[in-house]
């Protein structure tokens, strides 16, 4: 398609079709747009013309004034709808011109009209129309030219359209901070391990840890525990510890609380999140058991994710990030490796240097060699028989330490903080409180 644009308004004067150029094989169709002297403003020419808006172009040509200048939106808009401007009337603009108001005014009051193409043109273009739609259709190309790809709808829940209204009004409204911080997950996961071995039931997983560690840093450091009034952008400390768990549904995702998760022990804190994890996901919670709440957590570490950072829920002060456990080097016993495997190294090299240097038998005369093959082999035999005898009458001696790379497991977690309420100081106190907690596991019994 060729457009020039013209820097004048005007009138369709004339229109023509069947033009066939020596450099394209399609046919197109001219319009020429001239201002009320007659000199030619502006040409359309189109390699893939639509017959109705050709049919629908001359109707409208041959039924509208010549006095009624059309600006380029008003004629846009009646070219991309099939109206008729006729049927709107005078227009209010200046001598009589039409407006895209008086469109949009008669198009709200129904009293425009649509152009229907009439005698044997309008039925020819309205058939050649309909062919080239079926064929378009058939060979999955779009009018464009373009590839049609298959899909399929997703209605949207209101359930997320809530989610989705929240979290943007959250994001764009509330100053959002970050801090994050490393755990030691061995002490941990060594407790849960003997748990478990031991066949405790419930046993507790390593999210309910987190809610217990987590209602205690809170107990600890209540600053973080505050919510934000909407209205006044006050902060208020919240006198119970009611903690958000994200949970997803089918529908998305939704938060259960934990009421008092700071007195709770791990056994009931468990039981609460199982019981409320599946009533959740059967769409069967109560209001109070998921609106409200005081601080929020959110895991995605069971799901392989290393580390995220976390939209505040609304009016809380505060959302807790978990990501996955990794292993990795421990930083705190570097030196200590690095120290002992140098004294190993040094009592290797004494042991070498200590050990009587052989001859190559290989390089002395027969005799000798002989000699000397014997003699070695008495001397090892001895030895041997001592040796053996000295093992037998003394205690047996203890191995030698392998030397091991020190690899620890660390969970990365990232508190995600409303500035308005919690500061960075704030911040720093509770995930050192939670740091605390979560390395000595043996605190939160």
């Amino acid at each position: 398609m060729m457009t020039t644009a013209s820097l004048a308004r005007g009138v369709i004067r004339r229109s023509s079709a069947g033009w066939t150029s020596t450099h394209a094989a399609s046919s197109c169709s001219i319009h020429r747009t001239a201002n009320g002297s007659g000199g030619v403003r502006h040409i359309h020419a189109s390699n893939s013309p639509s017959p109705l808006l050709f049919a629908a172009t001359a109707t409208a040509s041959a039924t509208y004034s010549s006095a009624h200048t059309l600006s380029p939106a008003v004629a846009f808009l009646l070219r991309s709808s099939n109206y008729d401007p006729a049927s709107v009337g005078p227009g209010t603009g200046p001598k009589g011109r039409l407006l895209k108001g008086d469109i949009l005014r008669a198009i709200k009051e129904g009293r425009i009209k649509k152009l229907q193409g009439s005698g044997e043109m309008g039925s020819a273009a309205q058939r050649q129309a309909q062919q080239q739609q079926s064929s378009t259709a058939a060979s999955g190309f779009s009018p464009t030219g373009r590839r049609e790809r298959s899909h399929t709808d997703i209605p949207l829940t209101q359930v997320r359209r809530v989610i989705a209204s929240r979290l943007t009004q959250s994001k764009q409204t509330i100053p959002h901070a970050y801090s994050s911080i490393e755990i030691r997950m061995d002490e941990l996961l060594k407790l849960r391990g003997e748990w478990k071995s031991s066949g405790m039931s419930p046993l507790p997983s390593v999210n309910d840890f987190i809610i217990r560690a987590c209602g205690l840093a809170l107990r600890m450091v209540p600053e973080a525990n505050a919510i934000v009034d909407p209205k006044t952008h006050e902060a208020r400390m919240s006198n119970s510890v009611d903690i958000s768990v994200a949970v997803a549904t089918p529908t998305g995702l939704i938060t259960p609380i934990v009421p008092t998760a700071d007195r709770k022990r791990l056994a009931a804190i468990s039981t609460t999140m199982r019981d409320l994890a599946k009533r959740a996901k059967e769409n069967k919670l109560k209001p109070e058991e998921f609106q409200g709440g005081s601080f929020t957590i959110s895991n995605l570490g069971m799901l392989g994710i290393r580390e995220f950072s976390a939209i505040i829920n609304p009016p809380q002060a505060c959302i807790l990030a978990v990501g996955n456990s990794v292993q990795r080097i421990d930083d705190s016993k570097v030196d200590a490796f690095a120290t002992l495997n140098l004294l190993q190294q040094q009592k290797k090299k004494q042991k070498q240097a200590a050990a009587p240097v052989k001859p190559d038998i290989n390089k002395l005369p027969f005799a000798m060699s002989k000699a000397f093959s014997s003699s070695t082999s008495a001397s090892s035999t001895a030895a041997t028989a001592s040796s053996s005898s000295s093992s037998s009458s003394s205690s047996p001696p203890t191995p030698s330490t392998a030397v091991r790379v020190p690899f620890s497991t660390y969970m990365s977690v990232t508190l995600v903080s409303d500035e308005r309420a919690v500061d960075g100081s704030t911040a720093s106190r509770f995930l050192t409180a939670l740091k605390s907690l979560m390395e000595q596991p043996q605190l939160m019994q």
